[in-house]
């Protein structure tokens, strides 16, 4: 009987392990199609984490170049649509980027720290702030040639829910 119930509490122990922490519960990840774009603008991987407290999407490239004029941009719109904005984040060829938030939430009351890493294929951008939008979110990325006033994204995803913690 004593050796029963230890089989079942070491048992029990890896499931608790295998089970989703809170942490990853407000996670997803989307996998890009690959090669279609050209390198330096094809997403293979994105991964936005949401908790009330800051949204990160991070994505990753096929082969991010550092060289030329590039946007990248994801929207955020909440579960019943009704709310909704836009983050762009532009890195010049000197490798200074500026990122930008604009649309239906308060998006003065947000900050965002922008990680644009070539060598490693990586943005990351975080939101932090009154504007993040309370439950889940639907976010859709793209990249792009340009500074936002023109050119057209090479790539995007498909949007994709995220769940909050």
């Amino acid at each position: 009987m004593a050796r029963r119930l230890a089989a079942s509490l070491a048992g029990l122990g890896v499931l608790l392990l295998l089970a989703p922490s809170p942490a990853t519960a407000a996670q997803k990840t989307l996998v890009d199609a690959r090669r279609d774009a050209p390198a330096r603008f094809d997403i293979t991987t994105v991964r936005a984490t949401n908790t009330t407290g800051r949204l990160t999407v991070s994505t990753r490239f096929r082969a991010l170049d550092g060289d030329g004029t590039q946007i990248f941009g994801f929207s955020v719109q909440s579960s019943d649509r009704s709310e909704s904005y836009m983050v762009t984040a532009v890195r010049r060829p000197s490798g200074r980027v500026k990122t930008v938030i604009d649309g239906t939430a308060p998006t003065d009351q947000c900050t965002t720290d922008t990680t644009w890493s070539p060598r490693q294929d990586v943005i990351e951008v975080s939101v932090v702030g009154q504007c993040l939008l309370p439950g889940a979110v639907r976010v859709t990325t793209f990249v792009g040639a340009g500074d936002g006033s023109y050119g057209d994204p090479s790539d995007f995803t498909r949007g994709f829910r995220v769940p909050q913690d």
